[in-house]
């Protein structure tokens, strides 16, 4: 049963027992009937507290319930963007064209449509509004999961529908493969409204520019706090990381591509300090530094210890990295031989 649906009979039982005080000053029961009376009052009034408590756990509870219930829409959005790129094509291409179109324009009115049709599309209007805010990458991660007839209002919880709007953004900048800037702008020349469409406009401008920095502001995600009141049981992996900001673990902000290319006064060596980086440190890296030459896989002898990679990046990344990532207790040394490069920990 719906939400409306819940609300309209609760606010009908309201009105009719409003107006049983009316009724009562003109009833003249017999003892049975007052005995009765008395047993049916009481029994309402028990029934309302239950109501109200069971609305008071569900309210609380929201959050929770939301999670579990949009797990199954979250697993196939990862899926969908993971087929993308896996095949290079997209797998449901009618769904992804009706979604940018949807969530640019916006449902289409009709002189015919109902009371409750012009409710859902005002509804799936501002549902839109809030996907537009998400990254250029978040749009297109949404367009790409989930079917309009899904997500519209009236079709989605609007908790289910918060989650996973907060959930949607992928943790690092995105390079799609060719079929979604080709689909995009087949599209710009296909709709008259998104040519009309100054978002769309920025949207698309966004996606073409190979050089476009992360975001600063994101939508809020569900915090570890919230969390832990709701459900003190962990394991989960929280969301709440501003995933696509540019700040990241240690509270410095990312370079530009810009300031990426700039030249340093970092002197050469050949003996220095060895750093430990984030996950996130080293993603970008690989991602963004157009000086990386090499990267190599190392097996250790001993079963014991784990595989390793090492990467050769350029010197202004190299001086970057040094700045964000934590100074281990030892040192390399190249040496130059006969044999080549060797080092030496």
């Amino acid at each position: 049963m719906s939400a409306t649906a819940v609300l309209s009979q609760l606010k009908s039982l309201l009105e009719k027992t409003q107006q049983l005080k009316g009724k009562l000053s003109k009833a003249y029961p017999t003892d049975d009937q007052w005995d009765t009376l008395s047993d049916l009052s009481l029994k309402l009034s028990g029934a309302s507290k239950a109501v109200q408590e069971s609305i008071r756990v569900l309210k609380e509870s929201r959050s929770e319930r939301a999670w579990k219930e949009s797990e199954k829409h979250r697993s196939k959005a990862q899926a969908s963007t993971g087929d993308l790129f896996a095949k290079g094509r997209l797998k449901q291409p009618v769904i992804f064209r009706r979604n940018i179109v949807t969530i640019f324009e916006g449902p289409k009115d009709s002189r015919f449509d109902s009371e409750d049709v012009k409710f859902r599309k005002e509804s799936t209007r501002k549902r839109c509004e809030l996907i537009r805010r998400l990254s250029p990458d978040g749009i297109i991660s949404w367009a790409l999961s989930f079917a309009p007839t899904l997500w519209a209002g009236g079709s989605m919880a609007s908790d289910v529908f918060t989650c996973l709007l907060d959930d949607i953004e992928p943790e690092l900048l995105q390079t799609w493969p060719l079929v979604i800037r080709e689909t995009l702008h087949l599209l710009l020349e296909d709709e008259e409204s998104l040519r009309r469409s100054p978002e769309y406009d920025v949207f698309l401008k966004a996606i073409d520019d190979p050089l476009r920095k992360p975001v600063q502001q994101r939508k809020r995600r569900r915090t570890e706090d919230e969390s832990e009141q709701r459900n003190p049981v962990h394991g989960r992996e929280s969301v709440n990381r501003s995933v696509n900001s540019q700040v990241a673990e240690g509270g410095k902000a990312w370079p530009s591509q810009a300031a990426m290319r700039k030249k340093t006064n970092t002197e050469s060596a050949s003996q220095g300090d060895v750093f430990a980086l984030t996950i996130e440190d080293a993603r970008y890296a690989l991602s963004y530094d157009e000086g990386v030459r090499s990267i190599f896989l190392t097996n250790p002898i001993l079963k014991t210890e784990s595989s390793f990679l090492t990467a050769w990046v350029s010197q202004e990344m190299g001086t970057y990295l040094g700045e964000r990532g934590k100074k281990l207790d030892y040192k390399y040394t190249l040496t130059k031989g006969a044999e080549g490069l060797r080092r030496e920990v």
